[in-house]
């Protein structure tokens, strides 16, 4: 992939602690930034906790299954996000088709 990739030197001389702070304009500059940060902080606090409560309710005496189990479940999952996107792709095509 390096070979196929044009080489470029960067334009700036901007070291890395001024890049971290450069961040700070673009945060205060950007609200869509903020929104989008806070609602993907949300979302992976939201994803973490799920796996975390199924992977201890699945472990109790009443299912007396593992962790490797939830993972079934994300794999179960990932393929159904993977079909809805399929879904959503083959939509699209047959909309543009009209």
């Amino acid at each position: 992939m390096a070979a196929a990739l044009p080489r470029s030197l960067p334009e700036g001389r901007s070291t890395y602690a001024g890049l971290l702070v450069s961040l700070v304009h673009l945060w205060r500059e950007f609200r869509e930034l903020r929104i989008a940060a806070y609602t993907q902080a949300l979302l992976f606090g939201a994803l973490t906790a799920f796996w975390t409560i199924l992977a201890l309710r699945l472990e109790q005496p009443r299912f007396g299954l593992g962790s490797e189990v939830a993972g079934l479940f994300g794999v179960v999952g990932a393929v159904g996000i993977l079909a809805a996107i399929a879904t959503l792709v083959q939509l699209r095509a047959v909309l543009h088709r009209r």
